[in-house]
This record gives C-alpha cells, sequence and structure tokens, in this order.
C-alpha cells in the first residue's frame, strides 16, 4: 500500500493499524534556547497533558519523562512517538538524552510544521500551543524521520556554524536597517559607495552627520575640523 508521505509513513502506520487510537500516544517539543514547551495526546487528538513547559536540563528532562510516563499508565499506551521541531542546534541535546532513555522520537520539518499551524482545526488553541498542535497532527499522521547521528566532533561543528549563520544574518538585517535610514536621511548616498558602512568616510557620516540639523550647526568648519579630527581629510 502506498502513502503520500512515503515509506517511513507507510511503516508507521503499519504499527499503529488495528491499535485502539487511544492507546497511540505522541509527545511534541517546541524546543526554545533554555526552555521547552511539549503537550501528550492520542490519536484521537484529545489531550492526554495539556501544554506546559519544562527546562532543558536534567530536572526538566526528569519532569517530562514523569509526564509521558504517567499518560502511558493511563492510556495502557502500545505506542508513544515523541517529536521534536529541528531548532538550529538547540534541539539535538533533548533529541539526545531522548534516544538514550529508549523513547522513540523523530524529527519535525519546521517549514510542515509552519504549514500545519494554519489548519482549521487548531484555531481553538491558545496562540502559544498553536505549533505544539500542529506538531501533534503530523505526528499523528505519522510524519516526522529519525534524528541525524553525528559523532561529538561533526555535532560540535555544525552548533558552531548554525550559532555563526545566526549572527551573520543579524549583522546583514541590522545593516540594511541602517542602510535605509542613512537613504531617508541622506537620499542618494547608498549610490557613491559601494557599501556605506564598509568605508571609512561613510562610518564617519553614520556616527557623526546622520542629524541634518547637527550638519547645519556645525557648518563648513565645523564639518572641516570633525573630518580632520577623524584622520579622513
Amino acid at each position: 500500500m502506498v502513502f503520500v508521505g512515503g515509506q517511513l509513513q507507510a511503516e508507521f502506520m503499519q504499527r499503529v493499524r488495528g491499535i485502539d487510537p487511544q492507546q497511540c500516544l505522541v509527545v511534541p517539543i517546541d524546543v526554545g534556547k533554555a526552555t521547552a514547551s511539549a503537550l501528550i495526546a492520542d490519536h484521537y487528538g484529545e489531550m492526554v497533558a495539556e501544554p506546559f513547559d519544562f527546562a532543558l536540563d536534567e530536572t526538566g528532562f526528569t519532569a517530562l519523562s514523569v509526564a509521558i510516563a504517567r499518560a502511558e499508565g493511563h492510556r495502557d499506551a502500545l505506542v508513544c512517538r515523541v517529536g521534536v521541531e529541528s531548532a538550529g542546534h538547540y534541539h539535538r541535546t533533548l533529541v539526545a538524552r531522548l534516544g538514550a532513555a529508549g523513547l522513540e522520537v523523530v524529527e519535525l520539518n519546521p517549514a510542515a510544521v509552519k504549514e500545519a499551524r494554519s489548519q482549521q482545526l487548531l484555531r481553538g488553541l491558545k496562540s502559544d500551543a498553536k505549533d505544539l498542535g500542529a506538531m501533534a497532527e503530523l505526528l499523528i499522521r505519522g510524519a516526522g524521520r529519525p534524528p541525524q547521528h553525528r559523532d561529538e566532533a561533526l555535532a560540535t561543528q555544525a552548533a558552531w556554524s548554525a550559532h555563526r549563520r545566526r549572527k551573520v544574518a543579524a549583522a546583514v538585517a541590522l545593516g540594511n536597517q541602517v542602510q535605509a535610514t542613512l537613504d531617508l536621511v541622506f537620499p542618494g548616498l547608498g549610490g557613491c559607495y559601494d557599501g556605506v558602512l564598509g568605508a571609512k568616510s561613510g562610518r564617519v557620516i553614520v556616527t557623526h552627520l546622520a542629524d541634518p540639523d547637527r550638519v547645519r550647526r556645525l557648518g563648513t568648519e565645523g564639518l572641516g575640523g570633525l573630518w580632520l579630527g577623524e584622520g579622513y581629510v
């Protein structure tokens, strides 16, 4: 039998076929930098444990494990599938810890979560719980892939690379904001440089001359003195 989600979905659906949906649990986890949020639901979509937060440390993991064990016991669960949205490197330690504890864990694509978030059925959830609801829907449908296994060196490199990409993206965004502001104050200035912020004189303009009223007050002599003081004239 062919499934639209491919072989992984087919394998999962084969496992749960014939099992009472109340005995099939999903645990979506939304990971942040220091904390994460989770809920526990069955394959009917009924929440066994409403959304809760836990710290991304051993104490928080223990709280999560207790919540999962309590839900499994309450429903006599035969299947319990944990889904974690890929979030740079923040989710990797938790995924590794879940796997080491013997829990079935899969990674969910952020783009798929975003798409699922817009579903009509999720509109009854509070805004901060909609991502969890979207992940639960994906897990019930058999979405998700087994975590990638990386050795320690490669995982460390990937984490630092992701950190650098975020820093570069933030610097580019800030530079674009500064450039847009300069275009309002000095229309056409950007056409005088390959990159305003990369030029020494451009940085002087940004630092000292972005206020036209100040330029007028300085006058010719004041402007000359400013540039001589900066060592660019």
